[in-house]
């Protein structure tokens, strides 16, 4: 392992840099300077990252148009209005009821914690190891419904979690091309 660091590291510095970001969904949250409408953007790009990627891209594109600073229009809007915002919303196979489900939960997880950052902090125990138990701790917090919920995989039940990790890698890790929201959650744990 030691043999092909200094070739990773290399790598890295090579690609890790803004400019390679597109047609990544990444760079829906690249698009804000408050950090509180870059964890709401990423978490709705994070969790509609399947797929082609052009589909990616414009269903974050009709998601963000109608959400122009996406942590103030959530903290202003009712469940009411974001099931109604997003009514006939569809990303492939999941439907806008579950996206609604997803942004009402996130909605009150940002009001009961100031922010979602606040809020996976609070799931993370000082005796984990790494993120997974907290992020089970975060999703139970996003699924307030406690339904089923595509966008929203639990990491108890077996899921990888790709996408929740995906976001989570955006917001913890502060580098040239992520986000660095979450500066009270260790990268180490990731």
């Amino acid at each position: 392992m030691h043999a092909i660091k200094p070739h990773l590291d290399r790598l890295y510095e090579q690609w890790n840099r803004p400019e390679y970001v597109s047609p990544d969904p990444l760079q829906a949250g690249r698009a804000y300077d408050d950090p509180h409408d870059r964890e709401v953007a990423g978490l709705i790009a994070s969790s509609l990252a399947f797929g082609n990627v052009k589909q990616i891209l414009a269903s974050i594109d009709t998601v963000l148009r109608v959400m122009p600073r996406p942590a103030a229009w959530l903290d202003g809007a009712t469940p009411r209005a974001i099931r109604s915002a997003f009514n006939g919303f569809r990303h492939r196979y999941s439907p806008g009821a579950d996206f609604s489900a997803m942004l009402i939960g996130a909605k009150s997880t940002r009001e009961r914690y100031g922010g979602l950052g606040a809020a996976f902090a609070a799931c993370i125990e000082k005796d984990d190891e790494d993120v997974s138990a907290g992020l089970g701790r975060f999703v139970a917090l996003l699924k307030r419904d406690g339904k089923e919920n595509y966008l929203l995989p639990e990491p108890g039940r077996g899921s990888a979690c790709k996408r929740l990790h995906l976001y989570l890698r955006w917001m913890i890790r502060n580098d040239a091309v992520d986000l660095g929201c979450w500066s009270d959650v260790d990268p180490a744990k990731l």
